[in-house]
């Protein structure tokens, strides 16, 4: 039965099914609903109870603007080329910690450096680099004690100087 519905499908309703069942739009759509209900919480259950800890209400449009076309942004950064283990940090440090700045900086008083931080972070993750290591000095074992006691010396001067 499921077979002979399968066959019945046209091309555009199999594109729209391979659109539902791609990952990504899943992690789009459960990220902007979790978006979407962190601002709501944020309003109408954080600032009526901790606002005197200092959450403030001054939601600001502009702002939330920002944050929405950062959040957007963020989000579809699961779009690009990577591996597997990459688009999953993305995706947990878009809703665990992109997402709960972006929502406090619209509603608080909160510079824009966080925000900026934070995308970097993200973005950096994402960046693809090579790390192109020079060759190390190799020691002897019995060279070992001395270098330590060398390298000992030399961080413990600083304390030295500032702690007289």
């Amino acid at each position: 039965m499921i077979l002979s519905f399968c066959m019945s499908l046209t091309k555009k309703e199999n594109i729209l099914v391979a659109i539902l069942n791609d990952s990504r739009y899943q992690f789009v759509f459960f990220s902007l609903c979790i978006y979407l209900i962190a601002v709501f919480e944020y309003q109408n259950f954080v600032i009526g109870k901790y606002e005197y800890m200092g959450f403030r209400n001054h939601f600001d449009f502009y702002r939330a603007i920002i944050s929405g076309v950062l959040f957007f942004g963020s989000t579809f950064l699961v779009f690009l080329r990577s591996s597997d283990f990459i688009k999953g940090i993305t995706g947990l440090l878009v809703v665990l910690m992109f997402m709960p700045i972006l929502v406090v900086y619209q509603f608080d008083t909160v510079g824009l450096s966080y925000v900026i931080a934070t995308m970097l972070l993200v973005l950096f993750i994402n960046f693809k680099f090579k790390l192109i290591l020079l060759k190390s000095i190799r020691f002897e074992q019995r060279q070992m004690p001395i270098i330590l006691f060398l390298l000992a010396l030399v961080l413990f001067i600083p304390f030295l100087l500032t702690y007289t």
